[in-house]
């Protein structure tokens, strides 16, 4: 992989996370358009970190090495999944007396389960589909197998996942999580056999005439989101065909190489995985002040946000063990092993 399509997927991962950051924040609801605009680019980045998750899960698996890469993807996924359910259990055990008359059968349901950081559903459903990552390699090894095996998942999850939601809801006890997972799958898939058929399926290239019109038809997508997202199929077709028009929008020669760009993104995970505690640390601070509500709630997202870029680069420089744990090595590099110099 060059270092410009990696720095497209670090630009791509920070943009799609501050969506995130912004529907998970209240400041989205003071802030002209950011509330659809943020529900409509998050959920789209969720179909993007999907697809990207399952490209590099299948990228260069065989027959010798399906079970250790799947193994290996559960171990770097349990790491942070594990640190944060305790860091938020931690949390939530100081801060609430009723929280702590709860039963173990609960708590530990809740540790394996039902994260305490609800944003965790992501590593959940990844660490989920890893377990399977090995088995699944047998059936889209092949190429026509492959496209046959998306289409009949694809079209199950819309029919009885998507379409009957609120069946599943009602008849399944984790109905929530299964109608909540399932709609990735597809992306996940999808992303496996490009990864595994179509290493080249990612490059942009800048003399091609079609990336302008995918640029326009990114948006196509967010528009047609935004009036028509309540419709099943849409909103199912908008998830799976979004992010791919929104990365054929915009060829890979422009994200050159550049320290700015690691600095940026370097904390993408840290931003994802910290970001419900951050908004609640300065909220607790800033709700002691008089001040206007819109005012207050874009002061704790900024406070928010730039906390846990200083939060990140002071943990690697003084712990870096500690942040290679808590983001599961997942910046491309251990923060423990020192850079070799030229």
């Amino acid at each position: 992989m060059t270092k410009e399509l990696s720095n497209k997927i670090k630009v791509y991962n920070i943009f799609f996370i501050i969506f995130i950051f912004f529907f998970h924040c209240d400041a989205r609801f003071y802030v002209p358009y950011m509330e659809p605009l943020s529900y409509i680019i998050g959920s789209l980045g969720l179909s993007f970190f999907f697809t990207i998750s399952g490209y590099f899960m299948f990228a260069g698996m065989n027959d010798e090495n399906a079970l250790k890469r799947s193994l290996k993807r559960i171990k770097t996924l349990f790491l942070p999944y594990a640190f944060w359910n305790l860091v938020f259990y931690i949390y939530f055990i100081a801060s609430d007396v009723y929280f702590r008359q709860s039963q173990p059968s609960k708590v530990l349901y809740r540790f394996l389960f039902q994260p305490y950081n609800d944003v965790l559903w992501y590593l959940f459903a990844l660490f989920l589909f890893s377990i399977v990552a090995f088995l699944t390699y047998r059936v889209i090894k092949n190429v026509l197998a492959a496209w046959i095996f998306l289409c009949v998942i694809s079209a199950t999850i819309v029919i009885v996942f998507v379409i009957n939601q609120a069946w599943v809801c009602e008849h399944i006890s984790i109905g929530w999580w299964l109608t909540k997972i399932t709609p990735y799958i597809p992306m996940y898939l999808f992303g496996g056999i490009v990864g595994l058929h179509y290493r080249d399926g990612l490059k942009v290239k800048a003399k091609s005439f079609a990336w302008p019109v995918f640029l326009l038809a990114s948006f196509a997508v967010v528009l047609i989101k935004y009036k028509f997202d309540e419709v099943p199929i849409v909103y199912w077709l908008s998830m799976f065909f979004g992010p791919v028009i929104l990365w054929k929008a915009v060829p890979e020669c422009i994200f050159k190489a550049g320290k700015i760009i690691d600095f940026i993104c370097e904390p993408s995970f840290l931003i994802y995985e910290f970001q419900l505690m951050s908004f609640w640390i300065w909220q607790s601070v800033f709700y002691r002040f008089d001040m206007t509500p819109a005012a207050r709630e874009r002061l704790i997202c900024l406070c928010a946000y730039v906390f846990i870029y200083i939060l990140f680069y002071a943990c690697k420089a003084v712990c870096p063990h500690l942040l290679g744990i808590a983001t599961g090595f997942r910046n491309g590099k251990d923060f423990t092993k020192k850079e070799k110099k030229a």
